[in-house]
């Protein structure tokens, strides 16, 4: 891993990692704890190990370099529309598109992007700066790195430009990705993008070099109310050309009724003449449209459209709305072009094939494109389309706990209903993955995509559960979906080994909750049956308790809102989508994991003998583990009998794996109920530097830093800020384990202790 090179330097971060406060419980430290893992092997239906599988998937992506590491070469960093998910990858510079490393330690340096993101050089100092959506227009987060990412907004808050004789925001909608680039030759970038009211594309023009002499200003003036001559229906993604109208009488004369619904701009020259063109994408549709430009850059004039870009390959068929970046992918220093969707829609979008990659055969002055994968970095990961919750069940009874994974569903189809409405049909399938590893080692090998037959149903959103119903000694497997209904298949392999599962019954039960049950058998009450839960749509959970005996079951309803658990977050959505896991800690007792839309893991504890009660709310978001919408956690003791390890599906249809560890802070009570700081060290082991973290959505915290060796010894003490980073040189220290002491001070007072074990290597 890169190590830090900076000793005992303190880089302020602005933005936090975490984004909402956590209910917690009168304790300091947690039970356990969970670290990130990459090493857990996995391999496909081929038995080829897949390089970086637990990624967690990829859905609707724009993809852009920067330096992450400061080595001189630039590395990936790819952002998710599909839950705001940020994602690094460094660049082991090597030729081909497979040469990166998944780094999510880099991530952590990053603000909070939202809708879209462009990293570009603004004021030329060698530094990608950051470019994004915020509400009205778009904001800019310059690159103030040293060794490490570190921004700073420059904005306040948006990029105002001047309209006329008046100066506004810059108005790029959420559902616009705009043109950024020097487009008039005087070293600072200007600015496309369509009106927000029809069909017309502005030009923004930096006036930085004309008014102060350099590229380090965002002073903007509308130029172009019309830059190409063209546009684009309202209603379609047709193009006329020759289009512009007068726009003093623009209202009068093109209509009233004008509106822009969302579209993708990417400027290139395609044809080699010095003259940039238009590479457009438009809601609703699959293709891309290259625009022709027989202008300048600066009074640009499309004079041809191409329907079917790239030509002379496979044209960019996403179900709808594509974006297109332009990025040296294969390390040949020569663009080539990522497309994926940019539709904000969940159902919409072509989920398991979106990453689709052009190698650039031409220059960048004239690139010729081939089309190369629909799975660009997809193949090397588990991505299962749209959505994955997994469970763990040991179904061929070989004494390890296998998993498996269902989804919302593969995108099947997509068409245009009696109202030009796109619509997308989904089929949900169970991925089965065999473990072949070991007690203390698992392995994980894709088996079948489709398992058991679950797609000839035709559902959408199915999540799995197993266990002995009928006390055969084999497992049934139980799945809910969105229709919220419950359906039981049998194991009719007497055999002990790989199962087979048919259909017994489609409304198990005649269980029904609301839309997408996630059912879980566990015995609740302790009584020696498995009782089952039920999350749903609305954020609760049902609770069903099986009162038949060992050779029958009879589950009857107990209540709809079990430990008054909701997971539900009116600010983002009236939907919750709970997804509960029920498992025992190492001291017996259960202990509840929730996934939910938002992406948030809740956790919850006091659930024996309290189910008429209310369950203990211990964390809102389970150690500030932010990795997408539509979460579903699954646990066992797959690394050691400690430890609870976690994996974590996402909406991106992709799993990650947490492994179990000893026990880390959430905090202690507060007035209020708000947990003050978080503490995050890495990376973990460290032989050279490494990186202090207090995360808090306080202020006016005073942070001291102890740190001690085996024998007790302090050897190092710091004060710290809260919400930046602190780089600790440990390159001298001797080998071994040492303990981080963090005391968090409010008023004078000691409200928080945080501990670390760090070891330190060679």
């Amino acid at each position: 891993m890169h190590q830090l090179r900076s000793s005992h330097i303190i880089v302020s971060i602005l933005s936090l990692f975490f984004v909402a406060p956590m209910v917690i419980l009168a304790q300091t430290m947690n039970d356990f704890g969970f670290n990130r893992d990459q090493n857990i092997l996995v391999s496909d239906l081929n038995n080829q190990h897949f390089s970086m599988p637990w990624v967690g998937g990829l859905n609707a992506c724009q993809v852009h370099k920067m330096d992450l590491n400061s080595d001189g070469i630039e590395d990936l960093v790819v952002f998710d529309r599909h839950g705001n998910r940020l994602l690094t990858f460094l660049n082991t510079g090597f030729l081909g598109y497979n040469s990166y490393l998944f780094a999510p330690e880099f991530q952590v340096y990053f603000p909070v992007i939202i809708n879209w993101m462009q990293l570009l050089d603004y004021d030329n100092d060698g530094k990608k700066d950051i470019f994004t959506y915020t509400t009205g227009g778009i904001k800019v987060y310059k690159n103030i790195s040293t060794d490490v990412p570190h921004f700073l907004q420059v904005t306040k808050p948006f990029i105002r430009s001047r309209y006329g004789s008046s100066e506004t925001n810059l108005l790029v909608t959420s559902v616009d990705y705009p043109a950024i680039g020097d487009l008039d030759g005087d070293g600072d970038l200007d600015i496309l993008t369509f009106w927000g009211l029809g069909s017309f594309v502005e030009m923004h023009t930096n006036q930085s070099v004309e008014l102060f002499g350099n590229s380090d200003s965002l002073k903007f003036i509308k130029t172009h109310y019309c830059w190409g001559q063209f546009a684009e229906n309202d209603e379609s993604n047709s193009i006329t050309l020759d289009t512009c109208v007068n726009f003093s009488d623009e209202l009068k004369d093109w209509g009233t009724d004008q509106r822009h619904t969302g579209s993708t701009l990417l400027t290139l020259d395609m044809n080699g003449d010095g003259v940039k063109d238009l590479v457009l994408g438009d809601i609703d549709y699959p293709g891309l449209l290259l625009l022709t430009n027989a202008g300048t850059n600066e009074s640009a004039h499309m004079i041809a459209v191409d329907t079917l870009f790239p030509s002379g390959t496979l044209p960019v068929r996403l179900f709808s709305f594509p974006v297109a970046s332009y990025v040296d992918i294969n390390n040949d220093g020569k663009n080539d072009m990522v497309v994926s969707p940019f539709d904000p829609s969940l159902t919409r979008s072509l989920h398991h094939r979106s990453m689709w990659l052009y190698k650039n055969n031409g220059t960048n002055e004239h690139p010729d494109f081939e089309f190369i994968t629909s799975e660009l970095f997809q193949d090397q990961m588990i991505d299962l389309g749209a959505g994955a919750s997994p469970v763990f069940a040991d179904i061929n009874n070989d004494g390890l706990l296998d998993m498996l994974v269902g989804n919302y569903g593969y995108n099947d189809t997509c068409f245009y209903d009696n109202f030009y409405n796109l619509k997308c049909k989904y089929v949900s399938k169970l991925a089965y993955f065999r473990n072949v590893g070991t007690t203390a080692t698992p392995e994980f090998r894709l088996i079948n995509r489709d398992f058991a037959g679950l797609s000839s149903l035709r559902l959408q959103g199915i999540h799995a559960t197993f266990g002995d119903l009928n006390g055969n000694g084999r497992l049934e497997m139980l799945v809910g979906n969105a229709n919220g209904n419950v359906l039981l298949f049998e194991n009719i392999n007497k055999s002990e080994n790989e199962p087979d599962y048919v259909l017994k019954n489609e409304s198990f039960n005649k269980l029904l909750v609301g839309a997408y049950s996630t059912p879980q058998l566990i015995d609740l009450n302790r009584d020696g049956l498995l009782d089952l839960v039920l999350g749903q749509v609305n954020g609760k959970l049902s609770y069903f308790e099986n009162q038949g005996n060992a050779a029958m079951s009879n589950f009857v309803k107990v209540t709809d809102n079990l430990g008054n658990v909701n997971v539900t977050d009116p600010m983002l959505s009236y939907n919750g989508y709970s997804t509960p896991f029920f498992f025992k800690a190492t001291d017996g007792n259960l202990r509840l994991f929730v996934g939910s839309e938002s992406g948030k893991v809740f956790y919850y504890k006091n659930i024996e003998d309290n189910l008429n009660g209310s369950f203990t709310l211990v964390e809102e978001r389970l150690l500030g583990i932010n990795e997408g919408i539509r979460t579903s956690p699954a646990v066992a003791y797959l690394t050691t009998a400690t430890y609870p390890d976690m994996v974590l599906g996402n909406y991106a249809g992709g799993l990650v794996f947490f492994r179990g560890a000893e026990p880390q802070p959430y905090g202690v009570d507060q007035p209020g109920g708000e947990i003050k700081s978080y503490l995050h060290i890495f990376p973990n082991p460290a032989n050279g530097q490494l990186v202090v973290a207090i995360k808090s959505f306080h202020q006016d915290l005073s942070v001291a830093l102890n740190v001690y060796d085996i024998t007790g010894r302090l050897i190092h003490n710091a004060q710290l800020v809260t919400n930046e980073l602190a780089i600790v040189d440990v390159s001298i220290w001797k080998r071994g384990l040492y303990i981080f002491k963090v005391i968090v001070e409010s008023m004078g007072k000691p409200v928080q202790v945080l501990r670390r074990k760090v070891i330190v290597s060679d």
